[in-house]
């Protein structure tokens, strides 16, 4: 039981993390005060912009989400309505997240250094969610409790001491909060099980005893559930397809890729990706039960996104969507590390894990903004557009946040998107006559046109219609200049 001996560091350790926490989280609000909306957070903005209630509502109609981030943000909103308070939010639930891994850390890996500490809180996938308007952060804070509390409560506790209580009491509360906020978060709790059943059988029926009173509090979401299912189209991804998502996630978590991009890209990556593991292999750890918990509670978790990705009647699972294994898979890599027989070689792989840090967040933000750009975007707009002259979006969401920053009237293509609730396919251009009937001079006349145009042709599913637009364009009008933002675009055309 060595292995899990819950020692603590020295006081200079704790008080090293504690600034690199407080720095963490003093660039998320930089972050968080600089940078413009993107249609998610548009999103997220408008479904709580009119109290708890009506969050509640349109959390399960519209979002087709659980409803907790949502009503929580609402209250957490009344206060103040402004973006950078709706953002500090997230920041928030980063830092009760930062704390609960620190104590995570100490015991899986009592004698690590700051520096591992450092590795998890300037992750690029917790500095997006620190800045992001959406649920992650608050995933991130609510499946680290779940880790902790397991731990505690189940995994290494030896009797039924008040402490074991307090932690299977944390458990319950932690797994019903996940479940209001995340339905993926329950994959969690099957890992967990599976967990149990391979390294400490006796805590499995505790653990279904506190599983079974989650699942009674879990029964109002029955209908919600059953009222949110079926919106979309089956998901067309198979089960290769379906797995390349948790397995994509799992390897930009532990070695971040946004910035390997093309061939040459794909290849640094390749490498960086072999020089890591050879690390970890020539550091010739000795596996201990911590390491292999964690792992079988993302594998477990993994193989349920493959199913439900290849089976469920969903659209599509974003990776970002997959945040459930973002604790557990740290936490297996620092239990592994914990063991290595030569600690120097353990530090090429965190040398390998910096550069690809570094470089995924200047991929990130080295652009000064989040997808789309639109306070650029709408500034160069209030600039230029003159009177009479027409602005048309693609697609028709990205109206959304490109109207916080310009005031203009704009033109949706190919139509204005239902309210009631998102459909992905609500924004496909079906035929070249649906775009002409929007942006064509029969409608728009010998108007100058400025079309604003997002990332979605590179991004969405082959079928959204982009090659009608592109039709239309190129044989009604003529191209006097193109501007390109980060992952948008202006295009001046007059009439041909």
């Amino acid at each position: 039981m060595r292995d899990l001996a819950l020692e603590r560091p020295s006081g200079f350790a704790m008080s090293r993390s504690l600034v690199v926490g407080m720095v963490a989280i003093a660039i998320l609000v930089g972050l968080g005060a600089i940078f413009a909306t993107w249609t998610d957070e548009e999103y997220s903005l408008a479904t709580t912009a009119h109290g708890a209630a009506f969050a509640y509502g349109r959390a399960i109609g519209f979002e087709k989400q659980a409803p907790l981030y949502f009503v929580l943000l609402a209250l957490w909103r009344t206060f103040d309505s402004s973006v950078f308070v709706a953002r500090l939010f997230s920041v928030a639930c980063i830092a009760g997240f930062l704390i609960t891994m620190a104590a995570l850390l100490r015991r899986v890996w009592p004698n690590a250094s700051t520096l591992v500490f450092a590795a998890i809180a300037f992750n690029p996938f917790v500095v997006y969610a620190g800045t992001e308007i959406r649920l992650y952060a608050f995933a991130l804070l609510v499946s680290s409790l779940l880790a902790l509390t397991f731990y505690d409560g189940f995994f290494v506790a030896c009797d039924i001491s008040r402490g074991v209580w307090i932690a299977r009491t944390g458990f319950v509360l932690s797994a019903i909060a996940a479940a209001y906020l995340q339905y993926y978060l329950m994959f969690a709790l099957v890992g967990f099980g599976a967990a149990l059943l391979v390294y400490r059988r006796q805590g499995l029926l505790a653990f279904l005893a506190s599983c079974a009173l989650v699942a009674l509090a879990m029964v109002p979401l029955v209908g919600i559930v059953r009222e949110q299912v079926g919106v979309d189209e089956p998901s067309r991804l198979g089960l290769i397809g379906a797995a390349r998502i948790p397995l994509a996630a799992s390897a930009d978590y532990v070695m971040p890729l946004h910035w390997a991009r093309g061939i040459v890209g794909r290849a640094a990556y390749a490498i960086v990706g072999l020089v890591a593991i050879g690390s970890i292999v020539a550091a010739q750890p000795r596996p201990n039960r911590a390491f292999g918990a964690f792992a079988i509670v993302a594998a477990v978790s993994a193989l349920l996104f493959t199913l439900v990705g290849a089976f469920a009647h969903v659209y599509v699972i974003a990776p970002r969507q997959t945040v459930v294994l973002f604790a557990p898979l740290m936490l297996a890599v620092a239990a592994l590390l914990a063991t290595a027989r030569r600690p120097l070689s353990a530090i090429a792989f965190g040398g390998a894990y910096a550069l690809v840090c570094a470089l995924s967040l200047g991929s990130l933000y080295g652009h000064g903004a989040k997808t789309g750009d639109w306070k650029r975007v709408g500034a160069a707009l209030t600039r230029e557009v003159a009177p009479g002259d027409a602005v048309a979006v693609f697609d028709s969401d990205a109206a959304l946040p490109l109207q916080r920053y310009y005031v203009g009237s704009l033109v949706r293509v190919p139509r204005s998107p239902q309210t009631d609730v998102f459909r992905a396919n609500a924004f496909v251009i079906h035929s070249s006559a649906e775009v002409d009937g929007v942006i064509g001079r029969a409608r728009l006349g010998h108007h100058r046109l400025w079309l604003v145009r997002n990332n979605a042709c590179t991004f969405r599913h082959p079928d959204y219609g982009c090659a009608y637009l592109d039709e239309v364009v190129r044989r009604e009008y003529r191209v006097i200049a193109e501007h390109p933002y980060f992952e948008s675009s202006i295009a001046e055309l007059v009439p041909r």
